[in-house]
């Protein structure tokens, strides 16, 4: 488990992010995280789907970031934190 979670935490050279806020993949690549790197943290090859990922900001100077949730209704950005529809 472990293992996995760590496999999940990917350093992007985006934002950085907000330690501790919520993020879609949407609004990551806005921010200027490139997709494959965000698809690789939603532990996808397919850098398509990463809209309807969730994502929490670890933080750190990369701007670390890792899959919190895969929306099933879409991904909706909420201002200062993003959030599942």
């Amino acid at each position: 488990m472990i293992l996995l979670l760590i496999s999940l935490i990917v350093m992007v050279n985006g934002g950085p992010c907000t330690q501790g806020l919520y993020y879609c993949g949407a609004t990551l690549v806005e921010m200027g995280y490139l997709p494959e790197q965000i698809a690789q943290a939603g532990g996808h090859s397919d850098s398509r789907v990463t809209d309807n990922i969730l994502f929490y900001c670890i933080g750190g100077p990369e701007g670390n970031i890792m899959n919190e949730a895969t929306c099933s209704d879409g991904c909706v950005s909420g201002g200062s934190n993003d959030q599942c529809a």
